[in-house]
């Protein structure tokens, strides 16, 4: 299954690795803690569960400042986030990937918040405070979570109540007049029956990138709230009423050209600034967010029985403000959007666990809907002297016309039915058997004002799938497991918005994968050494991608077949008291087997946004400082080798990160309650690419001796640039 390259990345994890991400220890750094996960929708430890999981606890994302998912790429192997607006988020796992942010298209990566699924690219960009943990869960999940994701999932758990009095406050100050502020307060109010959490996030900061044409880009001006309230009558039975909104006023979204600025128009040349760290946009665009949810879930124990009902309603309506696609101060191409979703979802679960706990069950019942409308409109002025102004192309929008839109809205309704047993076959060996039967339905209407073609269809179609998973785990020993699964994975076809009325109306069809994994799970040296491999391959069917990055234009189709192999590896070791190390390593070989774009086949071409190399390492040293406390030394280094971002390999469309690096200094004193932190994040200012769009008929020099008659022109966002900041926290 596994060819050459494959086998000696392995070899090399093996024998080099020396890190993980599990968990940093507790201040003695004495050895590794246990650590509890819910990947297979009930809490066991994180070595004895047979699937890979990489995870972060709450602790652990706030001493590194991690606030968003974009952040957790740095530590986790195989997992890539881009995100061009905080309305399109681009998670992409083991070659699975959902870049288009039409409401007819899925994620092949998705996102569970407190075991509600929010499955939108708008949904992923949120304020990441008072977490209880961080579970990604790689590859197909085809049977336990509901919406079936192709390359994996990401399961945020926040904190719930506890029966202790406490809180904790935060501030942080940072480069660009950051001023952050997190409060988290928890108060009993029935001994043992009723408690309540809540918890604010303030963020706000300058602009990072400056305009030369307009206000700053990238300010920070969002708020978010949470409160959790408890009820426990009875030692058998619980319910957890949970409520978040999330206000977000930010300024400035980030373009610039990315490659080939050689070729641009001389009179856009002479204009522009090609610095990745400066803009020179006419439009600076922003947000006008407003996120809101309510959730209540309801645990019944009886006997070795458990009943789970998790109901939840969330609604998302970003608007995305004006902004400059063409990344130049004139106006050639940009516009504002809206988007407005609103999710209802109901999920029902059973497990058992017999007396003699050889046999385990979890099964149920799962029902969501979700109505999502997006609207995209469009300024587009042909340039003087670009190809679209020779050929003719009349004005669309800015002081010429009403502006052009795509529009769409789709309805989407999903019921299923799940169950999983597992059987101990002997005291060390179990045997999993799943599976979930999906139904899925879609229908509403895709709309294009002229921009592309003018058409105004109603679409419809709804998808079947049965996605089981096989398993076999062994203990070789009390802290050695060995695991083999196959995994069937689901995700649904759709209908892309930005296309031609036949486009439209054909729509894409559901994408399959079948994924076969062998897995260790290991702790050696008195729980110093923790190291967890697990070797894959993933062969897709119809593998959905997005293409025709050319203007305005886009559309998602199907490939006819891509397949994946390869390595993650995750390993973490206390090397001595005080001194926590962790190495990553991910290897990953994927190509388009069948491919064929229009006239072009680009069957072979790699999967895109997903690197062959990822290597991810850090550090944590502690030096006590007797009564004054403890000086903690952190510090991660992040490496990926060059990938294309669209399955055609467009040149210039490449990401590769050469070398990122976050550092911090802390000091913890009054008996651990209070930390003072100095950081900082890409301290070597690295700049790559995470977006692209091909502007070549808007921007590029025009030949008509040459085949293609304008020459090709990259637009698109660079990462984040370096900052510091420093933090005082207070925990009571």
């Amino acid at each position: 299954m596994y060819n050459s390259r494959v086998l000696a990345a392995a070899v090399s994890a093996a024998l080099f690795s020396a890190g993980a991400l599990a968990e940093e220890p507790e201040h003695s750094h004495d050895s590794l803690g246990v650590i509890i996960v819910s990947a297979q929708r009930v809490e066991q430890e994180l070595q004895k569960v047979p699937v890979a999981v990489s995870v972060f606890t709450g602790e652990f994302m706030q001493t590194r400042q991690v606030v968003d998912f974009e952040n957790l790429v740095v530590y986790t192997p195989g997992l890539n986030v881009t995100t061009a607006t905080r309305t399109l988020s681009q998670p992409v796992m083991r070659g699975a990937s959902s870049d288009d942010d039409a409401p007819g298209v899925d994620l092949a990566v998705g996102l569970f918040v407190d075991d509600v699924f929010l499955g939108r690219n708008i949904d992923f960009a949120f304020d990441m405070f008072d977490i209880e943990r961080v579970e990604v869960l790689h590859g197909p999940q085809g049977t336990l979570f509901g919406r079936n994701v192709t390359g994996g999932l990401i399961n945020v758990q926040t904190r719930n109540p506890t029966n202790d009095f406490g809180g904790r406050g935060e501030i942080t100050f940072g480069s660009e007049n950051r001023l952050d502020f997190r409060g988290v307060l928890n108060v009993p109010i029935v001994d043992e029956r009723l408690a309540v959490r809540m918890s604010v996030s303030s963020r706000n900061a300058d602009g990072a990138i400056p305009n030369r044409s307009g206000p700053d880009l990238l300010q920070d001006d969002q708020d978010s709230f949470r409160g959790k309230l408890l009820f426990t009558p009875s030692d058998s039975f619980t319910l957890l009423l949970t409520g978040h909104y999330l206000r977000d006023r930010s300024i400035g979204v980030p373009r610039d050209i990315i490659a080939f600025g050689e070729n641009l128009l001389p009179a856009i040349a002479a204009m522009v600034d090609l610095d990745p760290r400066v803009a020179d946009v006419d439009a600076a665009g922003g947000y006008d967010r407003s996120v809101w949810g309510i959730s209540a879930r309801l645990d019944w124990e009886f006997g070795p029985h458990q009943l789970t009902s998790i109901t939840a309603w969330h609604e998302n309506h970003s608007d995305l403000l004006d902004i400059d696609v063409d990344a130049t101060p004139a106006l050639i191409l940009g516009g504002p959007g809206t988007n407005d979703a609103e999710q209802f979802s109901q999920e029902i679960r059973h497990s058992y666990t017999s007396e003699d706990g050889r046999l385990n069950w979890i099964g149920g019942l799962y029902y969501l809907d979700v109505d999502f409308a997006r609207t995209e409109f469009v300024n587009q002025i042909p340039f003087p002297g670009s190809f679209l102004n020779i050929i003719g192309l009349p004005p669309i929008g800015g002081s010429f016309t009403p502006p052009g839109f795509f529009d769409q809205r789709i309805e989407t309704t999903s019921y299923s039915v799940f169950g999983q047993v597992t059987y101990a076959l002997q005291e060390k060996l179990r045997l999993t058997v799943g599976g979930r039967y999906t139904v899925d339905d879609k229908e509403g209407f895709t709309a294009d004002s002229g921009v592309i073609q003018q058409f105004n269809v109603d679409v419809a179609g709804d998808w079947n799938a049965f996605t089981p998973r096989f398993a076999v785990d062994y203990d070789l020993s009390e802290d050695v497991l060995l695991y083999a699964s196959a995994t069937r994975g689901f995700k649904s076809g759709g209908f892309s918005s930005t296309t031609t009325r036949a486009e439209a109306l054909e729509g894409f069809e559901p994408e399959f994968v079948w994924s076969y994994e062998l897995g260790l799970k290991s702790r050696f040296l008195d729980d110093r050494l923790q190291a967890n491999i697990a070797a894959f391959r993933a062969d897709y069917k119809d593998l959905q991608f997005r293409s025709g990055t050319v203007g305005t234009s886009s559309f998602v189709g199907n490939a006819g077949e891509a397949s994946i192999t390869g390595i993650e590896s995750e390993f973490q070791f206390v090397a001595t008291d005080g001194l926590y190390l962790f190495l990553n390593y991910a290897y990953q070989d994927g190509e388009y087997d069948q491919l064929i774009i229009g006239n072009t086949d680009y069957s072979g071409n790699s999967l895109a946004l997903t690197p062959e190399h990822s290597l991810s390492t850090g550090l944590s040293w502690l030096v006590p400082l007797g009564d004054l406390g403890d000086l903690i030394f952190r510090g991660d280094y992040q490496y990926k080798s060059a990938t294309f971002l669209n399955p055609e390999q467009i040149p210039g469309a490449v990401q590769k990160i050469d070398g990122l690096i976050n550092a911090s200094i802390s000091l913890e004193f009054l008996d651990g309650r209070a930390r003072l932190s100095v950081f900082g994040k890409n301290l070597t200012d690295e700049t790559f690419i995470t977006r692209a769009n091909r502007l070549s008929v808007f921007l590029g020099d025009v030949d008509f001796s040459q085949a293609p008659p304008f020459a090709h022109v990259m637009t698109g966002s660079f990462n984040d640039p370096r900052r510091w900041g420093v933090s005082l926290s207070y925990q009571f």
